[in-house]
């Protein structure tokens, strides 16, 4: 569990990893709500979104342009899975 300390001025830092896994950015504009004593950080789901948006967005790093995230994917089958 991560945790974080709240500053004389109201502020809060979210650990790194934890604004990674959500893709929040500087000027990342979050929901926020109490439930019971629990507060929660809700990020806006975006409806407005073009491929272009998720351009170069992938777990290996690698840069993709919007064409070739349009491609289709071909999966192995379970009896090429060794």
């Amino acid at each position: 569990m991560e945790t974080a300390k709240l500053t004389s001025k109201g502020q809060i830092v979210i650990p790194k990893r934890i604004r990674d896994a959500v893709r929040a950015r500087p000027g990342t504009e979050f929901s926020v709500r109490v439930e019971g004593s629990r507060i929660i950080l809700d990020t806006p789901h975006r409806k407005d979104r073009k491929v272009s948006d998720w351009t170069g967005l992938n777990p290996r790093g690698v840069r993709l342009s919007a064409g070739a995230l349009c491609e289709p994917v071909t999966l192995p089958r379970d009896d090429d899975r060794g």
